[in-house]
């Protein structure tokens, strides 16, 4: 929602703190995710603000959240979740 509103700075500041949640909570499925979102966020900062730093940050990041679905065990995901993943990550990049 912060992100719609072009909230930027509290939305990463929220999306952030989820990320440290899911690393303390040794969620790799979460990780994944909360990274996955940060990328989005920067993507869309780009449009709006300065496109090249925050163009390479969401490339980062959504090449962070690439890797962690290497991370996620099979168990903590429905069969064919990590595919899905693993394409959102790829289609952004």
């Amino acid at each position: 929602m912060l992100q719609e509103l072009q909230e930027f700075q509290d939305s990463i500041g929220h999306k952030e703190t989820y990320l440290e949640m899911a690393i303390q909570l040794q969620d790799a499925a979460e990780e994944q995710r909360a990274l996955y979102v940060l990328g989005q966020t920067y993507l869309a900062m780009a449009d709006t603000l300065d496109r090249e730093t925050n163009a390479g940050r969401a490339l980062d990041y959504f090449g962070k959240s690439l890797k962690a679905v290497e991370a996620i065990p099979l168990c903590e995901v429905e069969k064919g979740e990590k595919s899905i993943m693993r394409a959102r990550c790829l289609r952004n990049l």
